[in-house]
């Protein structure tokens, strides 16, 4: 079946992964940005989307 994350989760997660990225970046922002918009989405899929593109941006 689908794995349903509960919203506790999903803000674990996201909080995580936007520390991680704001490690010596600007990530904070575009992270907020993204759960804020994300929450008329599917919430998972768009901040994976999201998170991935702004660590991809900041690797350089």
């Amino acid at each position: 079946g689908s794995k349903k994350l509960t919203p506790e989760k999903k803000v674990t997660v996201a909080h995580f992964l936007a520390d991680l990225a704001a490690r010596g970046t600007r990530a904070v922002d575009a992270v907020n940005k993204a759960m804020a918009t994300a929450v008329k989405r599917p919430l998972i899929d768009f901040l994976l989307q999201e998170l991935t593109n702004t660590l991809l941006r900041f690797k350089k």
